[in-house]
């Protein structure tokens, strides 16, 4: 399933996307976009109950990983 929710977009189109995934048939979330914060990923990790991988976190993870 494939949603859309800017980053830069008000709080209650991230709640619509969040709902819609929850309702889903979705085992785990990815929120491919940069500008998305580690408070939206908790809004979205609260509404769905389900993991979810920030871009952002997985960038500096691999960035650590790559640099030593």
């Amino acid at each position: 399933m494939r949603l859309r929710a800017s980053a830069a977009q008000a709080a209650d189109e991230l709640h619509g996307a969040a709902e819609t995934l929850r309702k889903g048939k979705v085992d785990v979330i990815a929120m491919a976009c940069p500008g998305y914060t580690s408070e939206m990923e908790a809004i979205v990790r609260r509404i769905t109950g389900r993991p979810v991988v920030l871009a952002r976190s997985m960038m500096g993870y691999l960035a650590k990983e790559l640099g030593g």
